[in-house]
């Protein structure tokens, strides 16, 4: 029988600071500049998973996602959708450059040369690749005491989310990498059940584990959304991006 749920939270560890999110790896190239994106632009290329295929529609909405939040991040720039990119380069050659991109976490020189040559309105083109997404969960027991001396036991079910992506710009100009990077970022849904008569052992599992008689009891809430984190990496890279020079 699952037990009273005491409540229900949700975390998406959000710290609130001056600094841009932690960039893992960062590889920049002294010709990628605010001036150099105003000047050359910025296409959105797709956003692949080391992890397996995307569907098209989740490839396509995620990069869609990506553009949005640049545009939000950085207003002034031009960013130009993955849509027009597919448009342009035809399904078999798109789908030969992103599968590329997700095998080798990097475009060959070639594709880079047939990007520009399709792209001769765009100098930057970025892409964005999953390389982890991990679901972690967890359960404990606490004990707290009310005002009328009464101690209360509950149990407290987490599930933990941390996905890790790797973005890359490539100038499309100068055929090289203009900005490299990752970014992680996790977030934990928490529900609280009043504790059943009888012990339970704290334990903890990846997704996936048997289900046991805990579980029943006290089931763990489902993780946040993937949606959620990729976003907020976006966010992440596109606070990351240069500012105007003063």
């Amino acid at each position: 029988m699952r037990q009273m749920i005491l409540g229900s939270l949700i975390f998406l560890a959000l710290f609130l600071s001056s600094c841009a999110t932690k960039v893992l790896g960062l590889k920049q190239s002294s010709n990628f500049t605010y001036s150099a994106i105003m000047d050359g632009k910025i296409v959105v290329g797709g956003v692949t998973s080391a992890l397996g295929p995307l569907e098209e529609g989740k490839s396509v909405s995620l990069a869609n996602l990506l553009r949005t939040s640049i545009l939000e991040e950085r207003k002034s720039f031009s960013v130009g959708s993955v849509g027009g990119v597919m448009n342009r380069l035809g399904s078999p050659l798109y789908l030969q450059i992103s599968n590329e991109f997700r095998m080798n976490a990097e475009l060959s020189d070639e594709s880079q040369k047939r990007l520009s040559k399709v792209f001769s309105d765009y100098r930057f083109v970025v892409f964005a690749r999953i390389e982890e997404d991990e679901v972690t969960q967890n359960r404990r027991e606490e004990s707290t005491t009310n005002d009328k001396g009464e101690t209360l036991e509950k149990v407290i079910a987490t599930s933990t989310r941390t996905i890790t992506a790797l973005l890359t710009v490539y100038d499309l100009r100068l055929n090289e990498i203009a900005w490299s990077g990752s970014i992680s970022k996790n977030g934990m849904n928490q529900n609280e059940y009043k504790k059943a008569m009888g012990l339970i052992m704290v334990i903890e599992v990846i997704k996936g584990g048997p289900e046991t008689t805990d579980d029943r009891m006290y089931p763990y809430p489902k993780p946040p959304a993937d949606t959620e984190l990729l976003e907020r990496i976006f966010e992440g890279f596109a606070e990351n991006l240069p500012k105007k020079e003063d």
